[in-house]
């Protein structure tokens, strides 16, 4: 089976989307599936094979708001088609990338793996949400993490209840065992901080993720906090750490390399996902923090994220931008070993039973199956 990813952003970003594109994609080529990974580049085209993926880089024109445009990709999408493809794999939201497999696809099926709703991008939004009821193609299948991503109002335009699936994202849990190597390199990373108890964070710094509330409550705490990643908003998360009283325990260190992201986890003692809009939909960053053994704080939106950390299970919830609610916490966490030891162990438990890496390619597979199937 010859499949065509429109997977977003390189994995460079850090995105949890990007994440997920590159474990399924490996995953896939694993199993003999020819992939090819689409993506939204910078200045230049780039191709190349990463496990068995391979991984076109498509120069962007423009963005609007947080959408990538890119003439480029509707002439690679074109070309890759020509050399055969079976079925199109979106990863939402993207509504650009809608658009250009609706151009490009033909009678090639497509299926669309919805992360989350527009929230922040408005105007992108509304003029999706006409296209999509009047031009834009219909996916064949529609994959969903968890079944509270079912439940969104957009997902009704796109595709009826029928065609929609459950998926759960996979996390490979044994890349996080606290191996010699990892322990080694956590407790290089951790002598370089204070004795506080450290809170980390990870992720693109844009709004949604709420990293401006979180520098206020590990302000008010007893903790230090280490955020990694970078974004349009670095410059100003960095500011405002170094403004803070507690400017000596807030770290905004940018960029992570890869290699040391779990070492990352190992050397905290909690994950905390602060953000504060529902295009935070799964939170797959807060999974992998569990396959690590380390107890989660995250915020009440009311979706995925909160079914894949439930509250009093892995860790603890707290109501969206409430800086003392969040605070507490991270001291409730911080003073209690023996609980951060429990929500941890049951954190990694709930990863490995609900979310692994075989248990997700064999879904895809399914759907691809019926789907290609089904096309003939």
């Amino acid at each position: 089976m010859r499949v065509l990813f429109f997977g977003k952003f390189p994995i460079a970003r850090h995105g949890g989307i990007e994440r997920h594109v590159q474990t399924l994609s490996e995953g896939l080529a694993a199993r003999g599936v020819s992939v090819t990974n689409l993506v939204y580049g910078e200045q230049t085209r780039h191709e190349s094979q990463v496990r068995g993926v391979n991984i076109i880089d498509a120069p962007m024109a423009t963005m609007l708001g947080s959408q990538p445009i890119s003439w480029q990709m509707v002439r690679e999408a074109r070309r890759v088609i020509a050399q055969g493809v079976d079925l199109i794999h979106l990863h939402f939201p993207d509504p650009f990338a809608h658009g250009v497999a609706s151009l490009v696809a033909g009678r090639i099926p497509v299926v669309i793996s919805w992360h989350s709703d527009i929230v922040r991008q408005r105007v992108v939004g509304a003029v999706y949400r006409q296209f999509a009821t009047l031009a834009l193609r219909k996916p064949a299948a529609v994959l969903v993490a968890t079944a509270r991503h079912a439940d969104s109002r957009q997902l009704d335009m796109i595709a009826p209840r029928e065609r929609v699936h459950v998926v759960p994202y996979g996390i490979d849990a044994a890349r996080c065992e606290p191996t010699p190597a990892v322990l080694a390199r956590a407790a290089e990373l951790r002598a370089a901080y204070g004795p506080q108890p450290l809170v980390f964070a990870l992720g693109r710094q844009v709004g949604y993720k709420g990293f401006d509330v979180l520098i206020d409550a590990v302000a008010k705490s007893g903790a230090q906090l280490v955020l990694g990643g970078t974004g349009p908003l670095e410059a100003e998360l960095r500011q405002r750490a170094a403004q803070s009283d507690a400017s000596s325990r807030l770290h905004v260190i940018g960029e992570i390399p890869e290699a040391d992201l779990v070492a990352w986890h190992h050397a905290s003692d909690m994950y905390c996902l602060s953000s504060v809009e529902p295009a935070e939909a799964f939170g797959l960053v807060q999974a992998e923090a569990m396959a690590c053994g380390r107890p989660v704080i995250n915020t009440a939106l009311g979706n995925g994220v909160n079914e894949v950390s439930p509250d009093g299970v892995s860790g603890l919830t707290v109501p969206v931008r409430d800086v003392d609610a969040l605070a507490t916490a991270i001291d409730t966490l911080a003073a209690d070993p023996a609980l951060r030891q429990r929500f941890g162990q049951a954190g990694r438990e709930r990863v490995m039973s609900r979310y692994s890496i075989p248990a997700m390619v064999d879904g895809t597979l399914a759907v691809y199956g019926d789907v290609v199937r089904q096309a003939r």
